[in-house]
């Protein structure tokens, strides 16, 4: 937690050294302690939650030098629009293609900044959603380098990750993300995962997943 803190604040700061220790702290370890965790690539026109989450994003601020989390999120998209998820208090990216596709750069939060408890997880195009009691979307919490996945398609890693995330989640909606074969999921849960349509959106209410969980 300590560290977590410190990461928090550096990760704000707008000055090169701080850049710089970053650089080398993601080296070292890929950022464990940060704020944020894998980027998720997002597409508003095509997927809903991502829709969703698209609306409540605000212009960042261009009063101010860029912050560490900013020129990370912006590292090789130089030619995106920088916005801000006031949610999370994460940046995000939005780029648009020739054809006018939009695409959004989105970091996933490390732990939820909510209390209110899990009331659905959504899978929509190859991203991981959780929907709470009050109302909140949040992008499922992932660890930098290792993301989530679903269905068939979703890797044994990733399918393992995300039964264990879902797990915890249903027991504490503010556990941190998961590593890899951090722990042995229940094996209702990873069959739910791995059944989980993989071109659509689907969604699982927290009955589903309790029910899952008391299978195996």
């Amino acid at each position: 937690m300590i560290r977590r803190a410190g990461w928090a604040q550096i990760t704000e700061r707008t000055d090169q050294l701080a850049y710089q220790a970053a650089l080398y702290a993601q080296r070292w370890d890929g950022g464990a302690d940060w704020p944020s965790g894998e980027i998720c690539e997002l597409y508003p026109q095509s997927s809903a939650p991502a829709a969703e989450f698209a609306k409540r994003l605000e212009p960042a601020p261009v009063d101010r030098p860029l912050t560490v989390l900013q020129r990370w999120v912006l590292s090789d998209r130089d030619e995106g629009e920088l916005l801000h998820d006031p949610a999370t208090g994460l940046p995000v990216v939005r780029t648009e293609s020739a054809r006018g596709r939009v695409t959004l750069f989105a970091p996933a939060s490390q732990r939820l900044p909510t209390t209110s408890r899990l009331s659905e997880v959504i899978f929509s195009y190859g991203t991981v959603w959780v929907r709470t009691d009050d109302g909140g979307l949040w992008l499922a919490p992932q660890v930098p380098g290792e993301g989530l996945g679903y269905s068939q398609g979703g890797g044994t890693g990733g399918t393992s990750a995300l039964a264990q995330l879902l797990n915890r989640l249903l027991d504490d909606i503010t556990a941190p993300a998961v590593r890899y074969d951090q722990d042995t999921p229940p094996k209702g849960l990873v069959k739910l995962v791995r059944n989980a349509p993989e071109n659509t959106m689907s969604a699982f209410s927290r009955a589903d997943l309790e029910m899952a969980r008391a299978a195996g």
